[in-house]
This record gives C-alpha cells, structure tokens and sequence, in this order.
C-alpha cells in the first residue's frame, strides 16, 4: 500500500480484512428450532490493498488451487490530482490469505484491471463489482457504474448510479455484453435515484 503524495486531495484508506460476524444455522429438534453459532475469526492484517485502494471484494473459485478477488481500485494521475480513474481490478491466490495482481501493471501508478468504465459512457466510474460463475461458462460481472464521479465538475449527492454487466472467458479481461446500456436503471419508486452494489444468486 503506498502513501499518496504531493498534497493530493484524495484520502485513501483501505482496510481488507475477513468478515467478523456469525454464522447462525437454525438446528430443529424437539423442543423447538435452536440456533448454533459458529463465529468467524477476523484476520490479523489486510490481505489486500490493491496498488493503492482497495475495496468492495468479491472472490470467485476458477479451482481447487486459484482464487481471483475482485475489487474497486483506482488509477492515480499523479500529475493531475483530480484526474484519477476508478476502476475494477483483479488479484489472484492460492489460499485466500496471500494475493497478488493478476494482471500485469504498466506502470508505477496503474493497477491489474479486469474492467474499466467508458470515459465518454454512462459508466465512466465504475464499482462495486459482483461476479459469478456456473459451470465452465463465462465469468459474468455485475457492477455499478454512473456519469459523474468524486472529480466531476458540481457532483450530487448522490450519483446516479446505474447496474451493468460484461462477461469474460478467462476471468482476467471482462467486456461490456449489453450493448453499452445498463441491464438495471433507476426509475422505480423504491430507486428513482440510484442503484448502487448488485449481489446475484444463482439457483
């Protein structure tokens, strides 16, 4: 994790560790359905910090001995400190404990991209990937992706953060497959605003 330097307006903090928390299954017996409580251990350190940030995980098993995270990293232009890009990058591993970038860096301040948004698209940022896979079919990404990030000119509240989707075969370099449109648009009553951080069940 490196620090960022030269006055730059951006405070980056990240912070990957496992979850703490409980697993609570519902056991039934006789006297009534009782709960068994299997606590997580929180590990000591971060496990991942990306290149310079790292966050929003989603972790896919391609095999019994490789692992790939994906996460909401960013490209720092250290010449313009407000013209950075967000993007979703990819670490590989073995065990799930020790990472490493899946993708080679081009330079000191790029990051190992699985996908980056459109700059002149409804997904110029892009974040919070979530991704899936059946079977030996394609690795399928969804993601939030909006217009107007932190370094937009007057940006709202809330961006209008919208739902997108692309696919890869090897999981390392995903492409847009609808067509440059987002597969969930804000507009319901419930999320006229925004749509923000997609999580999909495969059943």
């Amino acid at each position: 994790m490196r620090r960022l330097g030269r006055g730059s307006a951006i405070a980056v903090v990240s912070t990957l560790a496992l979850l703490a928390g409980a697993l609570m299954p519902v056991v039934c017996g006789n006297a009534g359905p009782t709960r068994s409580v299997t606590p997580f251990t929180k590990h000591p350190t971060p496990v991942w910090g990306g290149q310079w940030v790292a966050g929003d995980p989603s972790v896919v098993r391609v095999s019994e001995s490789r692992l790939l995270m994906y996460f909401t990293g960013v490209i720092l232009d250290l010449e313009r400190d407000t013209d950075h890009q967000v993007v979703i990058g990819v670490a590989e591993s073995v065990d799930g404990i020790t990472w490493d970038f899946a993708q080679p860096l081009v330079g000191d301040n790029d990051e190992s991209v699985a996908y980056r948004g459109d700059p002149h698209g409804w997904d110029r940022v892009v974040e919070t990937a979530f991704v899936t896979r059946a079977a030996d079919g394609p690795f399928r990404m969804y993601y939030t992706g909006y217009r107007v990030g932190y370094d937009g000119p007057d940006p709202p509240l809330v961006a209008a953060g919208a739902i997108g989707y692309a696919e890869s075969m090897d999981g390392l370099s995903f492409e847009r497959a609808t067509h440059h449109v987002p597969v969930l648009e804000p507009g319901a009553p419930n999320d006229e605003d925004a749509l923000f951080s997609p999580t999909v069940a495969v059943l």
